[in-house]
């Protein structure tokens, strides 16, 4: 339940170095010169809110070297390379939205596993607009972000070994593909991802593999062009990137029953 604004570091962790456990806690405008504009090797981050934090030549704008980072807010974060978040270990139920970077990731990179997060709007100059190299996505949303013209919408350069499952890939990359570099690295299935012709003879091979039960179908969200809702709140009823009651990609496997991964 602590608030830190305007903290600023010459180095890493513009307002935590080396935290512990941080719960209930909102994080704006603080700046780590090097990396981590707002912490830096926390063993756990829960419900905190993290804004406008930067590295405005370094690494990470936001959160580097955590362990569990679960039910929280990045919004409007911005670095060099990664905008929110890098090198955790789980991430799980967080929204990341209009965080960006100049190059890798406008949001995220180097994270083991993604759990039902929602990427909205974020970008990089050249890159993935929302994750780089990310070992495990499983039940995420992406929606609206933009890695550059020679980068990815969604997702860039993936792990060798890693998985994408029960995903929602819609509207990235106005000028490239949702996913650039899979090939060989990444397993995709159960996921609906424009562009990818779903599973079949016309899956791209520069998506990843194609394991089955994957689709290019219109999701039916609630209203994506208001994904946050008109009471300005993430994660409530009318969240815009909830499915609707129709929506082919509700019950129609084990997958995608992603319910705005909220």
């Amino acid at each position: 339940h602590c608030s830190f604004a305007q903290n600023s570091a010459g180095f890493i962790g513009g307002a935590i170095f080396g935290g512990g456990i941080i719960l209930n806690s909102t994080f704006d405008q603080n700046t780590g010169a090097s990396s981590a504009g707002a912490i830096s090797g926390a063993t756990s981050v829960t419900n905190c809110t993290f804004t406008s934090c930067r590295s405005p030549t370094g690494s990470t704008g936001a959160v580097s070297g955590a362990g569990i980072v679960s039910n929280c807010i990045f919004a409007g974060n911005s670095a060099s390379h990664v905008g929110a978040i890098a090198s955790c270990t789980t991430v799980t139920r967080c929204i990341f939205v209009g965080n960006t970077a100049s190059q890798d990731a406008g949001a995220a990179s180097g994270c083991d596993l993604f759990t039902n997060c929602v990427f909205v709007g974020n970008t990089a100059g050249i890159g993935a607009g929302a994750v780089y190299q990310a070992k495990k996505i499983v039940n995420c949303t992406f929606y609206g972000n933009n890695g550059g013209g020679l980068g990815a919408g969604a997702i860039f350069s993936p792990l060798v070994g890693s998985v994408l499952k029960n995903c929602i890939l819609r509207n990235d990359a106005p000028s490239g593909s949702e996913i650039a570099g899979g090939a060989g690295k990444l397993a995709v299935d159960h996921c609906d991802i424009q562009g990818s012709h779903g599973s079949g003879g016309l899956w791209p091979g520069s998506f990843g593999t194609d394991g089955g039960g994957n689709s290019d179908v219109d999701p039916l969200f609630a209203d994506a062009a208001s994904p946050i809702g008109a009471d300005s709140l993430w994660i409530t009823s009318d969240d815009g990137l909830r499915l609707l009651d129709n929506s082919p990609c509700r019950g129609a496997t084990s997958a995608l029953e992603v319910e705005s991964s909220h």
